[in-house]
């Protein structure tokens, strides 16, 4: 039996499933890395100074308007990889699959559309209902 037991039993999934979303999730975790470096280059050259000396006034709106979206996009995927990387750290703990909220367990169904979900379907729309 291996000593990790507690782990991958953590939530009522068993260890294929625990190792199933785990690679979904460090595959997750890459795909957003590769957009965050991307994005940030892309907000760094459209936000750059001196690329703009013969841009008229419509360009320079146009280029403050796609780098407001890029840093829109780009918090979206820092806020989604610190989801995931909390995921990974309450896998190490032992406490993955479990409602960070009330403690049930989250149902696999769920954590296999969001591999990273912390709240049951329950607390997670008493949450969104609450904002």
């Amino acid at each position: 039996m291996r000593s990790d037991t507690k782990i991958w039993r953590a939530g009522g999934l068993t260890g294929d499933e625990i190792a199933r979303l785990r690679e979904a999730l460090l595959a997750r975790r890459r795909q957003l890395m590769g957009g965050v470096e991307a994005l940030t280059e892309e907000a760094s050259r459209l936000g750059s100074d001196g690329s703009h000396a013969d841009a008229d006034t419509g360009d320079l709106g146009s280029d403050a308007s796609e780098q407001d979206l890029c840093l829109n996009l780009l918090e979206g995927r820092r806020g989604e990889l610190q989801e995931i990387d909390r995921a990974l750290e309450r896998m190490a703990e032992g406490a993955y699959g479990s409602c960070e909220e009330c403690g049930a367990s989250i149902p696999a169904s769920r954590l296999e559309a969001i591999p990273h979900a912390s709240l049951c379907l329950a607390c997670r729309m008493r949450e969104e209902s609450d904002a």
